[in-house]
This record gives C-alpha cells, sequence and structure tokens, in this order.
C-alpha cells in the first residue's frame, strides 16, 4: 500500500488564467492519496475578490465539489469578456457551488450541477 501525501501553498502576486488577469493570489492545495482539497483564500480580479474551497476525489468515477464566493466584482467587466451587451451594472458579489462526477470532460459536463446565489449588485 501505497500512501501520498503533499502540501503547497500558492502565493503569487499576479496570475493569469486566460481570460482573467488575477492578482494577490493566496492559495492551499492539500493532496492525500487519492483526495485533493482546495482552499482560495484569496484572489483579486475585476476590482473584487475571490475565495473559496473544493474537493476532488478521484477514482473510477471522480467526485468534484467546488464552493466559489466572489465579493464587489466589477460585473461590467465581467460581461464584456463575453459580450458587448451590458446586462447588469455594478459590483456583484455571489456564491456559486459547482458538483460533478465523472473521468472524462464529456462526463464531468453531463452530470454537472450548480448552484447560484446571488448576495447583491450594487
Amino acid at each position: 500500500d501505497l500512501n501520498f501525501y503533499s502540501h503547497l501553498n500558492i502565493l503569487a502576486q499576479r496570475a493569469v488564467f486566460d481570460p482573467y488577469e488575477f492578482k494577490r493570489v493566496n492559495i492551499e492545495i492539500d493532496i492525500n492519496n487519492t483526495t485533493i482539497l482546495f482552499k482560495i483564500h484569496n484572489a483579486d480580479i475585476l476590482d473584487g475578490h475571490i475565495s473559496g474551497k473544493g474537493k476532488v476525489t478521484a477514482s473510477q468515477h471522480s467526485l468534484y465539489d467546488v464552493d466559489i464566493f466572489l465579493k464587489d466584482i466589477k460585473s461590467e467587466d465581467l460581461i464584456r469578456k463575453y459580450t458587448q451587451n451590458l446586462y447588469v451594472k455594478g459590483q456583484l458579489s455571489s456564491n456559486f457551488n459547482f458538483t460533478s462526477s465523472g473521468n472524462t470532460l464529456e462526463f464531468f459536463l453531463q452530470n454537472l450541477q450548480s448552484l447560484v446565489s446571488l448576495l447583491s449588485l450594487l
């Protein structure tokens, strides 16, 4: 029986995950055999912040559970990344939960469920 454990702490002043640029990134990742836990302590984006946590359990039918929290995101800049039709304006705060299962992108997308709570749009 082989056991594997790793702890990573990612700190970056700037990170790009196209089409987004993040600043002051602080993420922790723990890997324990077939389980990956991550916590986003902070990532500044679009004049706001992202935080969150998640768990991936790798198996023949892998499981995913992710919570993302947005605070004071500039909604116009977010929407402009996808369309020039600005449907909403203001600072967006929201909670997202994504769950899924599967070992291929196709199965992952077929099983993807999400729950979104809009906290404020000022």
